[in-house]
């Protein structure tokens, strides 16, 4: 409940609060506990100044370990992947979750087909995604098709991390062909539907991103000119 106050969140970690809910996640044998442990250090790392702090307490690997884990709480595992995320959101602690297989785990956990964990999944992998060091390894895992299909479901929150996360990978122009053909514009397609305008702005970024490229342009054309149209009289 403190961890929610955004003006604590300093005091926690100087107190040792993290080293305290990392005993937590890595000792209790109480699911619940660990879920709260964990949910309390990604609320601790929402705030800027605590990111290379919570790192430097050497948070990442039971972070990372928990998510591997397939026995682990599913719940848990979910919110382990919000802290890693919101501590990826700082460019200087990628490579650390990079070094310590922090994609593979993700990865492990977005392809577990449970929505709300793609969803914590795609939104610490969107952060991984904007450093171009990192989209590569990625891309080899299968995250494309990954979030495609996340991409797919329902569920809007989830699918606009997926789109977040596949659009950090299209920063780079040789990923784009390949984001086209795991098949990402048929969610975009049925995205364009919604009412939300920020939803629409995020869909016709994409599609003007994806359609710089020559190679993308016919298919493009045959499968989404009329949402494209219809976006572009919408006011």
């Amino acid at each position: 409940d403190l961890s929610t106050h955004e003006e604590l969140h300093e005091r926690i970690v100087k107190k040792g609060g993290v080293k305290s809910l990392l005993n937590l996640l890595t000792h209790s044998q109480d699911a619940e506990a660990q879920r709260f442990s964990a949910l309390a250090i990604a609320n601790c790392a929402s705030a800027v100044f605590n990111r290379l702090p919570i790192v430097a307490e050497g948070t990442l690997q039971p972070l990372i370990d928990y998510i591997k884990d397939e026995n682990s709480d599913l719940i848990g595992r979910q919110y382990c992947a919000m802290a890693i995320g919101n501590l990826a959101a700082e460019p200087e602690n990628h490579e650390e979750v990079v070094k310590l297989e922090g994609i593979d785990a993700l990865m492990t956990l977005l392809k577990t087909e449970d929505v709300e964990s793609g969803r914590y999944s795609a939104f610490a992998l969107s952060n991984l995604a904007a450093n171009a060091n990192h989209r590569q390894q990625i891309v080899d895992e299968g995250g494309p098709a990954a979030l495609v299909a996340l991409a797919c479901c329902e569920d809007i929150n989830a699918q606009r991390q997926s789109l977040a996360a596949l659009r950090g990978l299209c920063i780079s122009p040789m990923y784009r062909p390949l984001v086209v053909r795991e098949g990402i514009l048929d969610p975009l397609v049925l995205m364009a539907r919604t009412e939300e305008i920020e939803v629409l702005r995020e869909v016709a970024a994409a599609l003007n991103c994806l359609s710089s490229v020559e190679e993308n342009k016919m298919e493009i054309c045959d499968r989404s000119i009329s949402t494209i149209i219809a976006m572009l009289l919408s006011g």
